[in-house]
């Protein structure tokens, strides 16, 4: 069934410009798991697919990037075709020189990188409840 799901998601995207929204956290076994998402625009529709869930064995940005190089270029996805790039605060994710957006802008200098408000909003109706 994975195999399939990539293989259209592969299809999908082929040659088609796209954003991807990742982040990276810790499970209850002491892991930390990378999640990939991908969007793209189809019939004036904006498609969300699920990407990949990567295990991580370090957790810099530069190995962020690795391992999500190394994915897109198995599926055949273009670094040049991505628009953008959504990720968390942390700092291996947006570090300046080693994080995981100037990784990926390097490979494309005209990538949008922007932070996940989410996290701001989950806080804030976290203290609205007290």
């Amino acid at each position: 069934m994975s195999s399939d799901i990539q293989k259209t998601v592969s299809e999908l995207m082929k040659d088609e410009m796209y954003a991807l929204q990742a982040d990276e956290s810790t499970d209850i076994g002491g892991k930390s798991q990378l999640l990939v998402f991908i969007r793209n625009i189809a019939d004036n529709k904006i498609i969300e697919q699920f990407l990949c869930c990567k295990e991580l064995v370090q957790t810099s940005g530069e190995d962020i990037f690795s391992s999500v190089a190394k994915y897109l270029k198995e599926m055949g996805l273009m670094w040049k075709l991505s628009g953008g790039i959504c990720t968390g605060g942390c700092p291996s994710m947006v570090g300046s020189v080693k994080g995981f957006m100037s990784s990926a802008q390097k490979e494309n200098p005209h990538l949008i990188t922007t932070h996940c408000f989410l996290h701001h909003e989950n806080l804030i109706a976290t203290l609205g409840q007290e």
